[in-house]
Order: C-alpha cells, then structure tokens, then sequence
C-alpha cells in the first residue's frame, strides 16, 4: 500500500492556493468605484461630436436672426429716407414694413430659442444614454455593486483614488463610439 499523505498535502495545497486566489480576486478589487461625471461628459467623443452637431445647427439659425436683424435694419434705414422726401403714405408704409419685420423677428428669436433648447436635449440625450449603459454593462462585468457619479459640486467629497474608474471607462467609451 502506497503512503496516502502526500496525496492529502497535495490535495490540500491546492485548496488553500485555490482560496487564496478567491480571496485575493475578491479582496484587491473594491465593489464600489466612482467615475467624475465632468470629466466623462467633455472627453466622452460621442458628447464632443454631439457638441459639435448643435453648435452647427445653432451657427444657422444665429445667421437667420442676423439676417433677419439686417433687413430690420435696412428698412428703418429706408424709412427715415422716406420721411425726409415721401409723401404720409409712404411713410405710413414704411413704418407698416418695419414693424412687420420687427414681430417676425421676435416670433423667429423666440421660435429659434424654443428649439435650440429641445434640440440640446435631443442631441446631449443620446450619448448620455450611451454612458449610462456603458457603465452600467462596465459594472457587471468588473463585478462593482455600486458605481458613484462625482463631479465638481462635491457630491462626493473624498474617495481613495483606486476607486476612481473614469479613465477605464473613458477609455472603453471612446473606444466603442469609434468603431
């Protein structure tokens, strides 16, 4: 009959190693993290190309409204030439013509507001949507219970910094958005 202890000294090394590993994966990595919400909204490359998009959009409608403030412009212009050398009806025209274009330029400045605001949040919520998800699919698979958002308001006031996971998931959400 063979000596079983080396068998069982075996056996058992490896269930301690086997338990150190556990312990250690379980013990070095947090299950709490937090990322600075800041710092992800302006590097995030799908929040800088949105940025990006409404700037353009918002770019042609402030043209619109120059254009509309230049043809008010012109017809004061042509209004104080008329009552210098026309006749009260042309004056009363003229002053017809430029309250005209005074109420379409404040419909448009006010219509133009109204969607500039609808499409900020139109545009801001995809990507935002995109982070949440991201983040939340990045703490199931890190095995987080809980990631924090911080940002500069100090809703977290002090936390130790291998906690801090915004680069990882900066990184990750850039990298998906190129491909």
């Amino acid at each position: 009959m063979r000596n079983k202890k080396p068998l069982y000294i075996i056996i058992g090394l490896l269930c301690i190693v086997v338990l150190i590993f556990i312990v250690l994966r379980y013990k070095s990595k947090p299950q709490f993290a937090f990322v600075n919400n800041t710092v992800i909204m302006n590097e995030y490359l799908g929040m800088i190309d949105s940025k990006k998009e409404y700037e353009k959009k918002a770019k042609i409608w402030q043209n619109n409204i120059d254009t509309l403030t230049y043809a008010v412009q012109q017809a004061i212009q042509e209004y104080e030439v008329k009552t210098v050398s026309g006749t009260a009806k042309e004056k009363q025209l003229a002053q017809e013509l430029i309250g005209t274009k005074k109420q379409q330029m404040i419909h448009y400045q006010k219509a133009i507001q109204q969607k500039a605001q609808q499409e900020e949040l139109q545009i801001s919520q995809k990507p935002i949507e995109e982070i949440n998800r991201f983040i939340k699919e990045y703490g199931k698979n890190n095995n987080y219970k809980i990631i924090f958002g911080a940002n500069n308001s100090g809703n977290i006031v002090y936390a130790d910094e291998t906690m801090d996971i915004t680069k990882e998931v900066l990184d990750g959400l850039n990298k998906n958005y190129k491909k």
